[in-house]
């Protein structure tokens, strides 16, 4: 303290336990060090011990993660800023972009899946392992970041662990032979993520779903990101992002830091 005023941080973070980021995360708060984080793993797993750590301190500071779910998009600002009233009901989503890019080289290339995948990562979007794309994780622990922080009223509501949340593994569910018999009938595979609160608890899922031209989402390609979401007092509200980059996640971090310091 005193010799630091705010960290941003751009590490992936294990989604078992939140490490390392979320031993940085409580380090820094403690000591009424302001944190910023791109990673989705303490927000999902540890938001609520790392909030309490920040405004309950010896010296009150902020946690702050805009990053973490959509490349810098404001979501979480967005409620926290402009709808400080509202609690979101119900979300659909797609959120993970290599598998909306593969699904879309599939389609325009002629592509099997895995041809797909090693086209997505020919040009740097898919990981050297895209598991964590193809088979959910990565939009199901997205998924338990914005149920955890804009749906939650208390933890018991959320899914009792990441694996406990339905996951569409691209490879499993989805073929050439589909993909291209829906172009024909003007039909669209997504992976969609969705987040509903019934009767007190907060049911998540990654899931393939066939859509045509009349849904919000048909033409949301390659590495856009969409965000529909529906509230207890307010109108529905859909958010695109397109072609996001790492550098509108860098910038995320950046409004952060200002956020924190400003």
């Amino acid at each position: 303290q005193g010799v630091l005023d705010v960290i941003a941080e751009g590490i992936v973070g294990n989604y078992s336990d939140g490490e390392p980021c979320v031993t940085f995360a409580r380090f820094a708060l403690s000591n009424g060090i302001h944190y910023c984080t791109a990673s989705k793993a303490p927000v999902a797993l540890f938001y609520e011990e790392l909030t309490r750590i920040a405004s309950q301190g010896p010296t009150p500071c902020k946690f702050r993660f805009e990053s973490a779910c959509g490349d810098g998009t404001p979501i979480f600002n967005l409620r926290r800023y402009c709808m400080p009233s509202s609690r979101v009901t119900k979300f659909e989503a797609i959120l993970n972009t290599t598998t909306n890019m593969i699904l879309e080289k599939m389609e325009s290339g002629n592509l099997s899946v895995d041809s797909g995948i090693s086209e997505a990562q020919r040009l740097g979007i898919a990981e050297a392992d895209p598991s964590a794309d193809v088979d959910g994780w990565d939009a199901a622990v997205k998924c338990l970041c914005l149920a955890r922080v804009l749906m939650a009223r208390s933890p018991s509501e959320l899914p009792a662990s990441i694996e406990a949340i339905p996951k569409a593994s691209l490879r499993d569910c989805v073929s050439l032979d589909e993909v291209q018999r829906l172009r024909t009938e003007g039909k669209r595979i997504k992976i969609l993520c969705s987040g509903k609160a019934v009767d007190g608890k907060i049911a998540l899922a990654v899931e393939k779903v066939i859509i045509d031209n009349t849904h919000p989402f048909f033409n949301v390609n390659g590495c856009d990101n969409v965000w529909k979401f529906e509230f207890d007092n307010f109108c529905p509200l859909t958010l695109i992002q397109h072609s996001g980059t790492p550098r509108d996640t860098g910038y995320g971090l950046l409004a952060d830091v200002l956020d924190c310091t400003g």
